[in-house]
């Protein structure tokens, strides 16, 4: 196996593992917040259904520097979220989607191009490798903030506030926005 069908069996297992954490999780459910100490930020609004936005935003910015040539921008994917808000089906189904997109970006990337710089999300070049390695971590790492919002938190009665202005206001820092 090469070094490219490894990162691709990573990528594929931490997504898996993603999923996994989310496999139990409903509406109610997707909706409990974590609120982050004053001056903290969480990349997200707090809550299973942000965390999932989040994702599914980043494996596309991360796709769109990388691999996409900016065929999509990130301020398309942002309205995406918008119109999505708080429905769950439909954010799972934004995850998916974002990670056949990240997916089918380096489809045919070959073990010699590993080392080649691309573009990222904050504008500064990585090696292939990296990049692919930081968004697989990615997935492991919000999967783990998932396993713990469930486990301690109950499900809420009312949808999240997804401070999307917020979201925005970082959102637009990145190179493909």
């Amino acid at each position: 196996m090469d070094a490219v069908a490894v990162l691709r069996n990573s990528a594929e297992l931490a997504f898996q593992e993603l999923l996994e954490s989310l496999a139990d999780v409903d509406e109610p459910r997707s909706w409990a917040v974590v609120e982050p100490v004053e001056g903290e930020y969480l990349h997200t609004a707090g809550s299973i259904l942000a965390i999932v936005h989040h994702i599914a935003s980043c494996k596309y910015g991360y796709g769109i520097c990388a691999f996409g040539n900016m065929d999509v921008r990130g301020r398309e994917v942002f309205e995406r979220t918008k119109t999505i808000g708080t429905n769950w089906q439909q954010s799972k189904a934004f995850l998916q989607d974002s990670q056949d997109y990240w997916m089918r970006g380096w489809a045919d990337l070959r073990s010699e191009q590993l080392e080649e710089d691309r573009g990222t999300i904050w504008g500064k070049p990585w090696p292939t490798w990296k990049l692919i390695s930081r968004v697989i971590q990615h997935d492991a790492y919000h999967a783990g903030q998932i396993n713990l919002i469930r486990s301690i938190r109950a499900p809420a009665d009312t949808p999240p506030d997804m401070r999307f202005d917020l979201e925005e206001k970082y959102a637009r820092e990145s190179a493909d926005w």
